[in-house]
Order: structure tokens, then sequence, then C-alpha cells
């Protein structure tokens, strides 16, 4: 209990390095609990070492720790490359946590960001309680990579879905927009 609440205190400190440090000292001595696995998970994530996050993410599924929707949130931001992605949403399928809004919209920004709009697409439609932040997600991935008429589809069917647009969705589709001459 000592050790997660001193892991908590240096993490909200952004004392990562810290986190890390305490965490690999005192992991003989002390019960694997998903909390502190979370808390070195992210203190790297927010280092920029993310090879250490996904080393610290594969030793939790050596030791049969279960993941939970922080310890995927963490690691999605951590894929810099469409193949981490992908090892880490084999990892999220089959969980449940596919169905979760939060989860679910990482998801889909991870593949938005590495051009991956398919399976962006694929894991938004899991989403089973669609917001605006995860609409605005599959509506940047597309517009970045210029599929400028299928971002105003999906604010029309977002619309069509009772969800309100808000700031965000307005300056990508007008981006998109613009982008596509649209506007002009």
């Amino acid at each position: 209990l000592i050790c997660c609440l001193l892991l908590q205190f240096y993490f909200k400190c952004g004392a990562f390095n810290d986190v890390v440090r305490l965490f690999d000292i005192t992991r003989p001595y002390r019960d694997n609990n998903i909390l502190s696995w979370n808390l070195v998970i992210g203190s790297c994530v927010r280092q920029g070492e993310y090879l250490d996050a996904f080393r610290y993410f594969d030793e939790m599924q050596c030791g049969g720790i279960a993941y939970d929707k922080f310890t995927f949130i963490q690691v999605l931001s951590a894929c810099t490359t469409l193949e981490e992605g992908l090892l880490v949403y084999d990892r999220i399928q089959g969980s449940g946590l596919e169905f979760d809004t939060i989860v679910g919209t990482a998801t889909v920004t991870m593949f938005g960001i590495n051009g991956d709009v398919h399976n962006a697409e694929r894991a938004f439609d899991d989403i089973l309680v669609r917001n605006v932040v995860s609409w605005n997600a599959l509506m940047a991935g597309y517009a970045q990579f210029g599929k400028d008429s299928i971002v105003l589809k999906l604010l029309n069917r977002m619309v069509g879905e009772d969800v309100e647009p808000n700031t965000i969705t307005f300056t990508t589709v007008l981006n998109a927009c613009s982008n596509s001459g649209l506007l002009d």
C-alpha cells in the first residue's frame, strides 16, 4: 500500500523517473496490482520511453496481470507504428474493452494517426456509446489523409445519430472542405 501511494505521489508530481525507479526496486517485495503497473507504464509514456512502456506491458501479460482500460489507453498512445498499434488492438479484441467509449476512441485515434482508416472505422463501429470525441477522432483520421468527402458524410451521420458537433468537429470539417476546394 505504501509503495503504491509513493508511486502515485511521484506520478502526480511529475517525477516519472522516480516512479520507474521505485517500481523496479520494490517489485520483488510487493503484490503486482494493476495500479502500480499503470503508473509505471504511464510514466514511461510521459517520458517518451515508449519501448519501456511496451516492455512493462509485455511483462504484465507474462505475469498474468489483467489489463484494464487505463493500461490500454496509455499503451495506445505509445504506439508510433501501425504494427505496434495492431499488436495492442489484438490484445484489446475479446477483452470486452473494445466496446468502451474511451478505449475505442483511443484506438480510433491511434489508427487514424498511423493512416489505417479502415481499422479506425472498424474500431469506431465497435464502440457501443459514441460521443463527440469518438466522432472527432474518426473524422480527424480521414481528414489527415485527404478523405475529405468522407469527413462530410461522417458529419451528416453524426448529426443523424443526435450527437451534437463541437468546435473541434467544425474545425475538422472546415479544414477538410477548404483542402478539397469545397469552400472556393
